[in-house]
């Protein structure tokens, strides 16, 4: 899990589901109940890890999404690790950095998780909190590098107008 949520590793994603299901296919059936139950009626999954298929969604149903995990302290504390040190079955380790760069710049930034492919360009779901007021932004459809720097400004707003 902790590979999957720090470091966007794909393979993590496509272990973790035949582990809870039994295959991607099974998996994604059921990450299209969840999202439905949680109110992302303008979303349709087809795989598990988001890589281009034909499956959509709203910046709206991401923010639902990221809401019901956010309420779990055991994901929130790994969607707030800036790196883990991975330990491979040889025994071989390397160290995933968190892909969400506002983890450690803005410090009232706590987590969430990044996304990018081709067709949906570069994607953030950010957290924070200030204050006891916390902030989930969504930001999809990002053609800039500067995606961090926008989501800092946009967040750092967010709390000015609270």
């Amino acid at each position: 899990m902790k590979a999957l949520v720090i470091k966007s590793e794909n393979d993590a994603v496509a272990a973790l589901a035949r582990e809870v299901a039994g295959s991607n296919e099974a998996f994604v059936g059921l990450m299209n109940q969840k999202a439905w139950s949680l109110g992302a009626r303008s979303s349709y999954f087809a795989n598990p890890h988001g890589l281009p298929a034909a499956q959509f969604s709203t910046a709206r149903d991401i923010s639902r999404i990221a809401f019901r995990a956010y309420r779990e302290p055991v994901l929130r504390e790994m969607m707030a690790t800036p790196s883990y040190l991975f330990v491979f079955n040889s025994g071989r380790t390397t160290l995933l950095k968190n892909t969400n760069k506002l983890l450690g710049r803005y410090l009232a930034v706590n987590g969430m998780k990044t996304g990018y492919t081709i067709a949906s360009g570069r994607c953030l779901v950010a957290s924070a909190s200030v204050g006891g007021r916390d902030l989930i932004f969504v930001q999809i459809g990002s053609r800039t590098q500067d995606i961090f720097d926008d989501a800092e400004k946009i967040l750092r707003w967010g709390f000015a107008s609270l």
